[in-house]
């Protein structure tokens, strides 16, 4: 079982530092970053590459590092993903209507209860 939890840390990190890797070389070779005495580098469309970032350091296996056949991973919730693909489509689009007219879900793993109208 902690063997499945290792190869499950690892394939993450190192699906994450390719997807860094790439989109870092892509920078440098799209723009050219520039040396700058303050920041280290700057580079055009900063928000635009903030985004990117943004979504390829998110959690999710590269295929070439998804858990072997042996581990015994079994994803069931994945806040990458919306809807009924969240939950691995163990739970009916009615069912989760219901849940998200009661509780706010937010991107993270944290269910926040909503305030009453009027407070």
């Amino acid at each position: 079982m902690l063997l499945d939890q290792f190869e499950i840390q690892f394939g993450l990190l190192r699906s994450r530092i390719k997807r860094i890797i790439i989109f870092v070389n892509q920078i440098i070779d799209e723009e050219g970053a520039q040396p700058d005495n303050k920041l280290g580098y700057t580079f055009k469309n900063k928000d635009e590459r903030l985004a990117q970032f943004k979504k390829i350091s998110s959690n999710y296996f590269e295929e070439e590092y998804e858990p072997s056949r042996g581990n015994g991973f079994s994803k069931i919730i994945d806040f990458n993903l919306e809807g009924t693909a969240r939950y691995s489509n163990l739970i009916d689009q009615e069912c989760l209507n219901v849940v998200r007219d009661n509780i706010d879900i937010g991107p993270k793993e944290k269910f926040h209860k909503k305030a009453p109208e009027g407070e």
